[in-house]
C-alpha cells in the first residue's frame, strides 16, 4: 500500500509541475522569447503534448487504468489520442 501511496504522490507532483510550467509559459515573456526562436505552430505542439500526457497519467494512475487489460486498458488512450491529433489538426490546417 506505502508503495501506491508514493506513485500517486508523485504522479500528483508530475501533473501540479506540468500545469504551473504551461501557466508561467502563458503568462510570462518567455513566450515572446520562444516564439522568436522557435515556430509558434511548434509551441503550441509543446503545449498540447504537455496536455495529452496529463489526461494519459490522470487515466492511467487515478483511474487506475494501468491495471485492467485488453481494450480498456487503451480507451482512454486512443480517445486522447483522437481528440488531440484533431485539436493538432484543425490548429496546423
Amino acid at each position: 500500500m506505502e508503495k501506491s501511496y508514493r506513485t500517486n504522490n508523485i504522479i500528483f507532483t508530475t501533473l501540479i509541475l506540468l500545469t504551473l510550467f504551461t501557466w508561467i509559459l502563458g503568462q510570462t515573456d518567455i513566450v515572446g522569447d520562444i516564439s522568436e526562436k522557435i515556430n509558434g505552430k511548434v509551441f503550441f505542439l509543446i503545449l498540447l503534448s504537455i496536455a495529452i500526457i496529463k489526461v494519459q497519467l490522470i487515466g492511467d494512475f487515478f483511474m487506475h487504468l494501468n491495471t485492467v487489460s485488453g481494450f480498456w486498458r487503451w480507451i482512454i488512450t486512443l480517445w486522447v489520442m483522437l481528440t488531440g491529433g484533431f485539436i493538432a489538426i484543425a490548429f496546423l490546417l
